[in-house]
């Protein structure tokens, strides 16, 4: 009989990772990066935000709640 399909076969093991870290570090503030996201991007601010660099107003927020 054929393993298949049944899910308990030892190499059907998937590796998990931990949050979406990157695998290195990486200077988001270089030459060529900082060129390539000034030419690609429309809003920088996603962009910092999306490498780990929130604007530090973005977590205010502003006018009142309505009930």
């Amino acid at each position: 009989k054929s393993s298949k399909g049944n899910g308990k076969s030892k190499g059907s093991k998937k590796s998990k990772r931990s949050g979406g870290k990157a695998r290195f570090a990486m200077d988001v503030f270089n030459e060529e990066v900082m060129e390539n996201a000034y030419y690609t991007c429309h809003n920088i601010m996603d962009v910092l935000k999306c490498r780990g660099f929130p604007w530090p107003d973005a977590q205010k927020k502003k006018g009142k709640r309505k009930k």
